[in-house]
């Protein structure tokens, strides 16, 4: 008698655990996408159809495609062991890939291949179905809109994937919702730009691949702007090396500062998500990016003056486990024998960028040398602090006049808001953070001075009570309650 006993997962329980991978749909569609790349395919074209609750998005490429049985395997849960040998430039990993991205985003998933030695080979998955039977039943055929959809194959062999039920990006939503189709389109928009970050070493070159969103030409992204003159390489391949096994390399970046490129591209390497946040290690694994603008938890900060450090590191696929690289290919761990080779090349290159973003900084804070500005950055008993330049000709002038015009007196307005010197402020308060004096920290006459003209001001059309009132409440008069309790007893004595 066997000392053991089959227990089969739940199928109704186990769709749920698939779902909840955490995917974000950029993610999900670059997973299949790295199926496609497997499949030696050249042209991926991936078409997103708004039709409210019933809008669907498939993922077409001309790969090698897969036979009837090669289907079949692909579509069961983990169709392949992460321990099986792949080809050098397989991008897969768990065998999982195809199921958990696709289940993470749509409720059936149908997909469609043909070789050029094989008929066309369908299946698809009906979530609702497979939790009604509570058994894994791969069904022959398409769903309902992939089926309606009647793809042409178009080359002598391809794949065509098609995810229907979108409960998480569509679910109760009407045609007739304008912010609903807004929201769709800006989806897309962020799929765009992770596929060409993700992809983007696939995307050049001289075999380049294509990826086409609604027919618009996916454009690559290159984190490191390595083609910018003014770009500079602070290591370049340096080994990290693990036991026995193919190494990981790393090359360092110090990008330009925004004085030296022009604001679109300047707009571009910063991404959707800003520069500050981009700053940091870009893994690769065989040319495939797997995780943008991290510290990889080496204990530094994402701050403004390191944001010009970019620092690359390439994984040979042996590597996935000592690194260990999830299933949805998007968290990296560094092996612990790595981290101090790259913590010390992380220290190298944050400094370098900040000496550049200081230097430049300052130089564009203040611009061009005969130039005149409305405001002054000033210095006294080691505190900064930030003051109107009072010889400034407009200024100057409306000093002068008695009674300015009320559109005089809007233009200085206007000037001194748009003149704010934000980057002076900024890199003082990042450079020495205590050092920004408080308003009036060692001027309370002045101060009181201030707030009783401003009294006075406010008490030709308010009363006493009211008038002391408003005063109070502004800044920074309601910074120092002393020069408040001063301002009160002079109004108390008259």
């Amino acid at each position: 008698m066997a000392n053991f006993e089959i227990v089969d997962p739940r199928a109704d329980a186990t769709i749920h655990s698939f779902r909840a991978f955490g995917y974000d749909i950029g993610a999900a569609i670059a997973d299949v996408v790295d199926n496609s790349i497997s499949a030696e395919a050249q042209t991926i074209d991936i078409y997103f159809h708004w039709q409210g609750k019933d809008s669907y998005i498939w993922i077409k490429d001309d790969g090698q495609g897969m036979d009837d049985e090669k289907l079949k395997i692909a579509m069961r849960p983990g169709s392949f062991s992460p321990d099986t040998e792949r080809k050098p430039k397989d991008l897969g990993r768990f065998g999982l890939g195809l199921k958990t991205a696709s289940f993470s985003q749509c409720r059936i998933l149908s997909v469609k291949s043909w070789t050029k030695y094989s008929g066309i080979a369908q299946r698809f998955w009906d979530l609702k179905y497979v939790e009604k039977e509570n058994e894994w039943r791969l069904q022959f055929g398409l769903g309902p809109s992939a089926t309606a959809l009647n793809l042409k194959n178009g080359s002598a062999s391809g794949t065509v994937v098609i995810w229907e039920d979108l409960d998480r990006l569509t679910k109760g939503q009407s045609t007739e919702d304008a912010r609903s189709r807004r929201k769709f389109n800006d989806t897309i928009a962020k799929v765009e730009e992770h596929l060409g970050m993700t992809f983007h070493r696939f995307l050049t070159g001289k075999n380049k691949l294509t990826i086409t969103i609604n027919g618009n030409v996916v454009i690559p992204w290159d984190p490191f702007l390595e083609n910018d003159v003014a770009t500079q390489v602070v290591a370049k391949s340096e080994i990290l090396p693990l036991g026995d096994k193919k190494p990981a390399t790393a090359t360092a970046y110090v990008l330009p500062h925004h004085s030296k490129i022009s604001d679109e591209l300047y707009k571009k390497s910063g991404t959707s998500r800003g520069w500050t946040a981009m700053q940091g290690f870009y893994i690769y694994r065989e040319d495939r990016l797997l995780s943008s603008g991290d510290w990889l938890g080496l204990g530094f900060k994402k701050e403004d003056h390191h944001k010009l450090a970019r620092i690359c590191i390439d994984l040979p696929s042996a590597l996935d486990e000592e690194w260990q690289i999830d299933v949805k290919k998007c968290t990296v761990i560094p092996h612990p024998s790595n981290a101090v080779a790259l913590k010390r090349l992380a220290d190298a290159t944050r400094a370098r960028a900040c000496q550049i973003y200081r230097h430049r900084g300052k130089t564009v804070a203040r611009g061009v040398k005969n130039s005149t500005y409305v405001w002054d950055q000033k210095k006294k008993q080691g505190k900064h602090f930030f003051a109107i330049n009072r010889k400034h000709p407009l200024i100057e002038a409306l000093l002068k006049t008695k009674q300015p015009t009320t559109e005089e007196i809007r233009n200085a307005i206007r000037l001194l808001e748009e003149t704010v010197p934000a980057e002076c402020i900024q890199q003082v308060q990042q450079e020495q953070p205590d050092s920004i004096a408080p308003p009036f920290e060692d001027d309370t006459t002045k101060l009181l001075e201030l707030a009783i003209a401003t009294y006075n001001s406010f008490i030709k059309e308010n009363s006493k009570v009211r008038s002391l009132a408003m005063v109070s409440n502004i800044d920074p008069f309601d910074r120092y309650p002393e020069v408040i309790q001063s301002l009160r007893e002079k109004i108390n004595a008259h």
